[in-house]
């Protein structure tokens, strides 16, 4: 289980990820269907209780996102002292 660092910052991304699918005509339920999993499990990942890639990637693709947009601090960037 992920500890929810940030409760307050989590809830708004949940109540955002929530409002953008419903304007593109989706739910967590059709996103826990398409994904395999429970809508709890959906939620959960969406929330920050938990985390799963496959989840977060579905989310992410269902708002025409990458995860690591969607959940940033998830996907440190890798870049940071790449040579340019």
């Amino acid at each position: 289980m992920v500890k929810n660092r940030h409760p307050r910052k989590d809830q708004l991304r949940h109540e955002r990820i929530k409002y953008e699918l419903a304007r593109r005509g989706l739910s967590l339920a059709q996103i826990a269907r398409q994904a395999g999993v429970g809508i709890s499990a959906v939620s959960s990942v969406s929330i920050g209780r938990s985390r799963s890639t496959k989840i977060e990637q579905h989310l992410a693709s269902a708002l025409n996102m990458d995860a690591a947009q969607l959940f940033p601090e998830r996907y440190p960037d890798t870049s940071k002292g790449a040579p340019k």
